[in-house]
């Protein structure tokens, strides 16, 4: 979401001179030394906190709808021969590979999601790491 700066409460000179300026922030917020601010997600602020109550949100974060992704479950490229992969795997594997085959996919399409795929390589990786999730559920049961 963006969020512009409408006020500065802080003494930080470089704060001060952010007034009026608009910034893409995180969400949610985080604690910092002077209370929950946004934290700022790029440029050479990336990493700073906005106080929450210095700016005025001006846009929303876009929802996606899982919809629109629906390549990332049930790509149309594996299932041509009738089979699905992954199903396959998950009756025929040990659990201990598929715990392997799950996080190499979580750490690939997080490194290469922007580079490449963008937000369809993240709802991937988040795809995987919820099968890992539910498998190392089990395992607690």
């Amino acid at each position: 979401m963006k969020v512009r700066i409408t006020k500065c409460e802080n003494d930080a000179l470089w704060y001060r001179k952010m007034v009026g300026k608009e910034f893409k922030v995180s969400e949610e917020t985080g604690e910092y030394a002077w209370g929950a601010a946004y934290k700022v997600l790029e440029g050479p602020q990336r990493g700073w906190g906005i106080g929450v109550g210095d700016c005025e949100i001006i846009e929303e974060a876009k929802e996606i709808p899982v919809k629109q992704f629906h390549n990332v479950q049930n790509p149309q490229h594996y299932h041509h021969s009738g089979l699905d992969p992954i199903s396959y795997a998950e009756v025929n594997f040990p659990k201990e590979q598929l715990k392997g085959f799950h996080r190499i996919n979580v750490l690939k399409y997080i490194s290469r999601y922007e580079g490449k795929g963008g937000v369809n390589d993240l709802v991937k990786a988040r795809t995987y790491l919820d099968k890992l999730i539910d498998l190392e559920r089990e395992d607690e049961c």
